[in-house]
């Protein structure tokens, strides 16, 4: 308002000031979060969005406006826009490693999400963190002190970015302060969507989609290979499941479910969620999807594993220059 008022004063020192506070408000202003770049059309993939769909139906989840396939080993849901609008992010790596079953499972716990209310995932939390974490970006200078030239020059950079990462502090502790406000309902949250998951794919299938994410590590070293090699990363990780032994299998197991895990971290550990679950009256799931139902998806998305392959490729050796 201010800006838009000197803006009317007439005279060229107030114009500038007041373009320059309206730049500021610009920049400053809440973020809601662009939806996802690579959003697959639901014309080209009717059996991915069909069973994303039925998974939302079955516990009244709302319906995905779009669907990410990408080459990292997990999988979340988020909400993008002022209309938060509900967009899927899934892993294919994860979804190789995963049982028709255990795919079920994955779908209800993150779509689960959507109907449990995990905090940071509503409009007015979720705005607030999306607008410190950008102002923390804005103001915090890339390598700060690593500044070129010598003499006066070098100094006036030096105390401009000193200044700058001072006030990064604001917002970034404000940021945590949100978290450290909002982590024991996300821990719940989580623990709520984990028995969502049971609900669509059961009991057994939860329990195991959440042991298989023990598999991170050699999907990381299958990334790794692939960046090297010039592979297939799924491939190569799909290749590394088959020749994984029962005793390698169990050692991944046992570091994962005892993973120590900050008190305030967004995921309780895995020990404790299985724990839940198997504590909780057994569910058979709502949706007896088949080897079919995979093959079908995973032959959908045969073009984008190609695209995956080459994205990953592509990173990680941009990331042995950065």
């Amino acid at each position: 308002m201010a800006g838009g008022w000197l803006l009317l004063q007439g005279s060229v020192g107030s114009v500038v000031v007041g373009v320059l506070l309206l730049a500021f408000a610009f920049v400053l202003r809440p973020r809601v979060g662009a939806p996802p770049s690579a959003i697959l059309a639901r014309a080209e993939h009717p059996t991915l969005y069909g069973l994303v769909d039925a998974a939302a139906v079955a516990i009244g989840a709302p319906r995905v406006a779009g669907v990410v396939v990408d080459g990292a080993f997990s999988a979340s849901v988020g909400t993008a826009g002022w209309r938060q609008r509900t967009y899927l992010r899934l892993g294919l790596p994860l979804i190789a490693a995963l049982t028709p079953r255990e795919l079920a499972a994955l779908l209800g716990h993150e779509l689960g999400h959507q109907v449990n209310g995990d905090p940071l995932r509503g409009h007015v939390a979720g705005v607030t963190d999306a607008t410190l974490a950008t102002w923390t970006a804005l103001l915090e200078p890339d390598h700060p002190w690593d500044v070129a030239g010598s003499g006066f020059a070098r100094l006036a950079e030096l105390a401009t970015n000193a200044l700058l990462v001072a006030l990064s502090l604001l917002p970034r502790a404000a940021r945590a302060g949100l978290h450290r406000l909002v982590a024991p309902e996300r821990q719940r949250a989580e623990y709520l969507a984990d028995l969502m998951g049971a609900r669509l794919g059961g009991t057994d299938a939860a329990v195991g989609m959440l042991r298989k994410l023990a598999l991170a590590p050699l999907a990381e070293w299958a990334t790794q290979q692939a960046g090297l090699h010039g592979d297939d990363p799924v491939v190569l990780f799909e290749r590394a499941l088959l020749d994984l032994d029962d005793a390698q299998r169990a050692r991944l197991q046992a570091a994962h479910e005892v993973e120590h895990l900050p008190m305030l971290a967004s995921h309780p550990p895995a020990a404790l969620r299985i724990e839940l679950l198997c504590a909780r009256p057994r569910e058979d799931g709502l949706l007896a999807w088949g080897t079919a139902d995979l093959a079908a998806l995973r032959a959908e998305l045969a073009a984008r594993q190609a695209a995956i392959a080459r994205e990953v490729r592509t990173a990680y050796r941009a990331s042995l220059y950065a």
